[in-house]
């Protein structure tokens, strides 16, 4: 049996901006019969991915669509090997079809909503089903989604309390979103911050919607959005990874913290994954490479995981740094809490004289500020993987390389982790040149002694 997704009569020769939502059909084929299912779902053609079968990340509440759809792939294969089991046959078209009818399609009729959510309710009610996500995916509950819902239930109070604005499914509006980010202004937020606290009402305003609670869609206006500004980050480069892991610390607090820090700046991984890391990650492996005209095999240490987030599994080639702190510690890195490393990290940094001022600007209750800090107030447990992919971007690897290690998979993502300014960008790129150059001119050398 083979099952695909298929948006049903996409609008073409139309640019997709100008295409409407478009129902998604599941496409049943066994044993030359065909079946074509409504999902009851549909989507705009701009944001379905037709080579995986899914909605696209961009797309609001991506996640929870793409596992609905997930869901009832699961519930058609389960009903044809059900068949197959009760009636010791192979249904034909018809058949199946109405077996499909009796038995999914009246199981998942539309039960009347017995809990009729508040807006405070719906957020409560989100939290769940996030925790239930991770837990489905193997992943521990992060306490960081509680804590952004239970941030938005205190702020919508708070506002509900200091304005004539009451919170509730009907009223948000354009004119309750700009009191509301009036609201935020006055709280002093930075912008980045008032734009996660949109996003998050944002989404229980798509659950409410998908629940039937609220046909209110004033939250998909293109006024009332998510505020956003670029974020100011700091990386290491060589000399100081270089001088942090040179660098004694007497307290074994620090020295566990530096230790860990400097593997993911050698490594790209996140903190969460060396943790895991023991002997059985570690591998050897052979490759050619050419040198002097002459071709010699060399043997290399790899560190091979799948990574928490991602579910990828990545080879990461070993620095020497990365293997001798791995055997101080007996492959069995220490454990520590991110709260705990991220301020740990900047004491070491500070210590280790890492403490350069870094000017930026920042926009917080709608003033744009100049914020000056030294450079080790800067520093998280982030900032491994940023170093580690923008030293590698400034020495030449290509970006593919570099992108398989760090696990993003497309360059827009990546390019935020390479933190260069436009003068260092062009020195990237001054230096490529000339290393096209040297290679030119020693090719000709070469010819002139042949």
């Amino acid at each position: 049996m083979k099952i695909n997704f298929n948006l049903r009569q996409p609008q073409k020769g139309l640019k997709a901006s100008e295409q409407n939502t478009t129902p998604i059909n599941l496409v049943i084929r066994w044993s030359n019969q065909k079946i074509v299912h409504p999902t009851g779902k549909t989507i705009h053609p701009k944001f379905w991915n037709a080579n995986n079968q899914k909605a696209k990340k961009t797309y609001e509440n991506s996640l929870e669509f793409n596992t609905q759809l997930g869901n009832q792939k699961s519930d058609i294969e389960n009903a044809f090997n059900k068949y197959q089991n009760e009636y010791n046959r192979t249904p034909n078209a018809k058949q199946f079809k109405d077996y499909i009818i009796h038995t999914i399609d009246k199981a998942n009729e539309p039960q009347k909503e017995e809990k009729t959510y508040n807006f405070y309710e719906l957020i409560d009610y989100k939290i769940r089903l996030e925790e239930q996500r991770l837990i489905n995916e193997g992943k521990n509950p992060k306490r960081s989604i509680i804590n952004h819902y239970s941030r938005l239930s205190s702020l919508l109070r708070q506002f509900e309390k200091e304005r004539s604005f009451n919170v509730d499914f009907e009223v948000i509006s354009i004119v309750w979103y700009n009191e509301f980010i009036d609201f935020l202004n006055k709280e002093n937020f930075s912008t980045n911050t008032k734009g996660r606290i949109i996003k998050d009402i944002k989404t229980i305003m798509n659950l409410a919607n998908e629940k039937g609670i609220t046909n209110n869609q004033s939250h998909k206006n293109k006024l009332f959005k998510k505020v956003q500004e670029q974020t100011f980050h700091v990386y290491l480069n060589e000399e100081e990874i270089q001088a942090l892991y040179e660098f004694e610390c007497f307290e074994e607090r620090l020295a566990k913290v530096k230790d860990l820090f400097v593997i993911a700046c050698r490594t790209g991984l996140r903190v969460s994954d060396l943790k895991r890391i023991n002997k059985d990650h570690i591998f050897t492996t052979s490759f050619n490479v050419n040198e002097d005209n002459s071709t010699i095999e060399i043997k290399k240490d790899f560190i091979r995981i799948t990574t928490q987030k991602t579910n990828k599994e990545v080879d990461v080639p070993l620095h020497s740094n990365v293997i001798e702190i791995l055997k101080n510690y007996e492959f069995n890195l220490p454990k520590i809490t991110d709260q705990k490393f991220n301020e740990y990290i900047k004491e070491v940094c500070q210590l280790a004289g890492i403490d350069n001022l870094c000017t930026y600007n920042q926009t917080k209750g709608g003033l744009k500020l100049r914020i000056e800090k030294p450079k080790y107030e800067l520093i998280s447990s982030h900032t491994g993987r940023r170093s580690w992919a923008t030293n590698h971007y400034k020495q030449g690897f290509p970006i593919l390389s570099i992108m398989a290690i760090t696990g993003h998979s497309t360059v827009k993502d990546f390019k935020n982790y390479v933190v260069l300014d436009a003068n260092e960008h062009a020195k990237t790129i001054a230096k490529h040149y000339y290393k096209l150059e040297e290679e030119k001119r020693a090719a000709k050398q070469h010819l002139k002694l042949a």
